[in-house]
């Protein structure tokens, strides 16, 4: 039994002195122990809330957080959690993100998302620190006369089809690339900058890529492009290289590219989709026409000779692409990703999804995890009897994305 002489206040006393002290933990011990849990993002939000000196502490080092598949938001208006899914499937995360309802997001490895909405506002917003960064308006000015009788107003969301970085927006010399328009034009803007300066092309962009200090573009005829002059005041993108010949026996329509650095190496990734019919009897969607994916190409350009050559492996590392800048990491690195495979999500935003009344219901079905060597989809997500809501959206279908703290 406790002695009845026991000093309570005492003991509140040096309870009281030992919580007050945690706010001193070493810098190099906190950095340490979330360095060896592996924190997730909800993780290092609880633990960035401690107190000023926690979250100071865990600002370098860079805390390394799993990759991400971004779902797409909520049908309900009043809900604006978004769930993040690591690549690896093993958890799902929510978080309230309100700054980024109903607003068309792209998703980046520096962990910001790039967003637009109908408002013409365009920035990047982290989704771990609640940062944001505007950038310019890019109106109906930016389009050339034979494009105005489909305006931003009619484009909608679709104005703008992607959002790419050179790299971490806090960074300097960050450059952010818009492909835009009915005509898939291409233009530029720096951090700071009051406008948007177009490049001039006369092609349509599929993507684009910082690779070597240049930005090189890929044509949806598969052409590339080298943007040059970008400090004066008319740049322009010029043929670097033709087209793959590996890629001529795949119709255009159906055969997306993508540009991205590998091992240091330029490369170009061709996607090829088919059709199918989805219906999903227990919504009332009907898709006529649902895009799928069936397989990759990959060829590595000789910058000295400028032509093409075929390569059938990833290696070691893992590839992302669809609604984000495209990126690859090393798996290893990243808990749960597969070497050699191709992580990807559906580019555009409307594909003809319907409901039985005919309410566009949005685009995003078009998920999954492509194995380079069996040349074979691992996983499509939603699968069999998976509720799709999550996976389509009129706004922002799902998009990858490499959580950052900075």
């Amino acid at each position: 039994m406790m002695s009845d002489s026991f000093d309570f206040k005492e003991l509140e006393s040096a309870s009281s002195e030992v919580f007050r002290n945690w706010a001193n933990l070493p810098c190099d011990l906190l950095s340490y122990i979330a360095s060896k849990t592996h924190p997730s993002m909800q993780d290092f939000v609880r633990m960035s809330a401690v107190c000023r000196p926690w979250q100071a502490s865990l600002k370098d080092p860079k805390p390394k957080f799993p990759i991400c598949l971004m779902l797409g938001e909520k049908e309900d208006d009043n809900d604006n959690r978004r769930c993040f899914v690591t690549a690896s499937e093993d958890k799902v995360m929510e978080f309230e993100l309100s700054e980024i309802r109903k607003r068309r997001c792209w998703g980046s490895p520096f962990g910001w998302i790039a967003t637009y909405g109908l408002d013409d506002e365009i920035g990047l917003f982290n989704p771990l620190t609640k940062a944001y960064l505007s950038l310019p308006p890019l109106g109906d000015r930016a389009l050339e006369v034979e494009d105005m009788d489909r305006s931003k107003e009619s484009l909608g969301l679709k104005f703008i089809f992607k959002l790419l970085l050179s790299s971490c927006p806090t960074s300097p010399d960050c450059i952010v690339m818009a492909i835009y328009g009915s005509a898939c034009d291409l233009t530029f803007t720096r951090m700071g900058d009051e406008a948007w300066t177009p490049i001039e092309s006369n092609r349509s962009i599929s993507d684009v890529t910082y690779f070597n200090g240049n930005f090189f573009a890929v044509t949806i005829l598969g052409e590339l492009l080298i943007c040059q002059g970008l400090e004066g005041p008319s740049p322009k993108a010029v043929e670097f290289a033709d087209p793959p010949p590996q890629f001529e026996k795949f119709e255009v329509a159906d055969f997306l590219k993508y540009m991205v650095e590998l091992d240091g190496h330029l490369c170009m990734i061709g996607r090829k989709h088919g059709r199918y019919r989805y219906d999903n009897e227990e919504d009332g969607i009907v898709i006529e026409n649902c895009c799928s994916t069936e397989g990759f190409g990959m060829v590595r350009l000789d910058i000295d000779t400028r032509n093409w050559d075929e390569i059938s492996s990833l290696g070691d590392r893992s590839l992302f692409l669809g609604n984000c800048c495209t990126f690859t990491i090393l798996a290893s690195d990243y808990y749960g990703c597969i070497s050699n495979c191709i992580y990807f999500t559906y580019d555009f935003l409307y594909e003809g999804y319907h409901d039985l009344e005919g309410t566009n219901c949005g685009g995003g079905l078009d998920t999954g995890i492509y194995h380079c060597d069996d040349k074979e989809t691992l996983i499509r997500l939603p699968d069999v009897g998976d509720d799709d809501q999550p996976f389509r959206s009129i706004f922002s279908p799902p998009i990858w994305i490499l959580p950052s703290s900075h």
